[in-house]
């Protein structure tokens, strides 16, 4: 299942408050960089995936992904990526709407992928993406979905999405843990419902690192600010201060629904 899947640019205006923010003290987070080899996930619900997945991470020299083995209720999927230049990476594998080569800018983030659009400030961080569908014979009808994402203090503050008109308004908090402390995007795995983001941005590809700059902080709670639906993210790390474990629990009118990621070090 591709997510079709975490700006002070011309395209959304900055929000320099920190009322997103927790009142925590900063802590000073650890110095080397540690490398997750595998999350084990077991899902509540997340866009469709229940039950028990496992995500295995090949790298580089270069600390880059180059491979993602997905064990996926006993089926094995694979994606791999191949860096074939500055301007352009394959990607193949996985699922069968991944296009084979995609568009990348030049601090190696994607710009296209099918029919999503992305793009990102002079920092690299994602600040609008956008899908375009026109109409066909069978249902006469354009279809379109794109995302403004709000940074301050290095976060994303907040996420404006647009479905075909209907609006979706959240609001986001974080802790005070540094998200480079470990190789992979972890807030934009850990996502239940993949709200963080939007139907146009590829959870895994967002994950190993190529849909713009990650956040500096770890999310805590997802707020949606026009209904009485929310997220919390519960960190689990362990004496050093790396992640060890989320527990993302969704809240609706009809009950809650909680997730379990579980991080995996290869040093």
């Amino acid at each position: 299942l591709l997510i079709a899947i975490i700006g002070c640019g011309a395209i959304s205006a900055c929000d320099d408050s920190d009322d997103n923010h927790e009142a925590v003290r900063p802590t000073p987070g650890p110095i080397k960089q540690r490398t997750i080899s595998k999350i084990s996930a077991h899902y509540g619900y997340f866009e469709g995936y229940t039950g028990h997945y496992e995500y295995t991470f090949t790298y580089d020299d270069s600390k880059r992904v180059v491979e993602m083995d997905v064990n996926r209720n006993h089926e094995n999927l694979n994606l791999t990526i191949d860096y074939v230049s500055s301007k352009i990476l394959n990607i193949n594998g996985l699922y069968d709407d991944y296009v084979s080569q995609v568009d990348i800018n030049s601090l190696g983030y994607i710009t296209s992928i099918g029919l999503s659009t992305f793009t990102y400030n002079s920092k690299g961080q994602l600040t609008n993406d956008s899908y375009y569908r026109p109409s066909d014979s069978d249902d006469g009808a354009d279809y379109s979905c794109s995302t403004i994402y709000t940074w301050s203090n290095d976060n994303i503050a907040r996420v404006q999405q647009n479905y075909n008109g209907n609006l979706w308004n959240l609001r986001v908090k974080y802790n005070d843990k540094n998200t480079n402390a470990v190789t992979l995007d972890l807030n934009w795995f850990v996502d239940p419902i993949n709200a963080f983001g939007s139907a146009n941005v590829d959870f895994e590809l967002a994950t190993i690192g190529l849909m713009g700059k990650r956040c500096k902080n770890y999310i805590t709670e997802l707020i949606d600010e026009d209904g009485d639906w929310r997220v919390t993210y519960d960190w689990t790390y362990d004496s050093e201060g790396y992640p060890i474990e989320c527990v993302a629990t969704e809240y609706t009118n009809s009950g809650k629904m909680t997730s379990r990621y579980f991080f995996v070090y290869s040093d």
